[in-house]
């Protein structure tokens, strides 16, 4: 509910989480599950190569992806002291 009262929504640039290894993983397990949705007769190439291209661009360029964290707990502090390494 405060998302929608005040307007803000906090992204943190996923770089500055305590385990970089998180987003690879995360990186990693996407295209494993790509591999597996490319034995599907109904999906398009241009799917594939599109997702790919993207997963590709993100591994190189982490500075483009942000993480976000929500919970039900108003001001939930320690949500963002364990998965960011910046000062609160």
């Amino acid at each position: 509910m405060g998302i929608l009262q005040s307007k803000n929504l906090w992204a943190f640039d996923i770089r500055s989480l305590n385990d970089s290894s998180e987003f690879i993983s995360g990186i990693n397990n996407a295209r494993r599950e790509l591999a597996k949705l490319k034995k599907a007769k109904d999906v398009p190439q241009l799917f594939f190569n599109r997702v790919d291209s993207l997963l590709e661009k993100f591994a190189n360029d982490a500075g483009l992806v942000f993480v976000a964290c929500f919970s039900a707990k108003e001001n939930n502090l320690a949500m963002w002291r364990n998965y960011s390494q910046a000062d609160f």
